[in-house]
């Protein structure tokens, strides 16, 4: 995984100001999506989502922030909290890795966020940290 220089001057910016690690950062046209090390994502927050606030000011982008999991399984059940994930497995087919992950079907609209967002990150960030080709919910 490589990072832009726009990257890694968003992440010096988020770890300066929070204190927390930060192992990954994807940047749209709406917003920023940092991946906070696991178990930072209360310092990541601040009080009252206070360093949130800041960093949206700041940078005059929202902020999304996603806790790293150090699996597929885990990094997905990250991405979609607070949904519960019932199950995610990975299949491999003609060298390319899906992982199908299953939700109760009246969370299938919160997992997929407005417009597709959450499973945009989904792909984007299982695609950066574990090869993943494709996210499948069901």
């Amino acid at each position: 995984m490589k990072l832009r220089t726009e990257e890694i001057a968003y992440i010096n910016t988020f770890e300066t100001l929070t204190g927390a690690p930060v192992k990954d950062c994807v940047v749209d046209e709406e917003r920023i999506i940092f991946v906070v090390k696991e178990g930072y994502m209360g310092k990541a927050i601040g009080k009252n989502g206070a360093n949130i606030k800041k960093l949206e000011k700041m940078l005059n982008k929202k902020i999304h922030l996603v806790e790293y999991g150090d699996s597929p399984e885990r990094m997905i059940r990250k991405i979609f909290f607070p949904v519960e994930v019932k199950e995610a497995y990975i299949t491999e087919k003609n060298g390319k890795k899906t992982l199908y992950v299953r939700v109760d079907g009246r969370e299938k609209k919160r997992v997929m966020g407005g417009g597709g967002f959450k499973i945009r990150i989904a792909r984007t960030l299982l695609q950066r940290h574990f090869g993943i080709e494709n996210v499948v919910v069901s």
